[in-house]
């Protein structure tokens, strides 16, 4: 009766350890870096007008506070720098956001694809606090229209 009573103590010992373990891992949520991708590139001669939409995969709120960027047409980057704007990011959530790029040299040998790298500058602002997260980067290329 009492190695009965022994593997009954250590099936249950081993279910409050599985159920603890389930619980733990419920409880620490998704931390999925946001991820951005191009929805509409528009190329002139001297200019790129992009739209993007920055994604939230993650249990919490975050502020997207800035894009630094480089931006790729034809064989070399044409140009580079920080696009400024605050947007929210809500838990499971995106935006969209539009903004016009100069060219700061003609582009070599355009081709029908644009690209654009660089990092997203971020900070949790939900009360969770447990992201931990400033900055993601990216590496998308789009179709251009003309």
């Amino acid at each position: 009766m009492s190695s009965a009573f022994s593997g009954i103590r250590s099936v249950a010992m081993v279910g409050a350890v599985i159920s603890l373990a389930t619980l733990v891992g419920c409880s620490m949520g998704n931390h999925s870096n946001p991820t951005l991708s191009i929805t509409s590139a528009r190329v002139t001669s001297s200019r790129a007008i992009l739209d993007v939409e920055v994604t939230n995969p993650s249990d919490y709120d975050l502020t997207l506070n800035e894009i630094d960027y480089s931006l790729t047409y034809g064989l070399f980057p044409v140009a580079q720098g920080t696009y400024r704007g605050y947007h929210t990011l809500p838990s499971g959530g995106s935006t969209s956001i539009r903004f016009p790029i100069s060219f700061s040299s003609d582009p070599v040998d355009p081709g029908s694809e644009i690209e654009l790298s660089g990092e997203m500058k971020l900070e949790d602002t939900s009360n969770k606090s447990r992201m931990q997260i400033s900055a993601a980067s990216f590496l998308v290329t789009a179709p251009v229209s003309r």
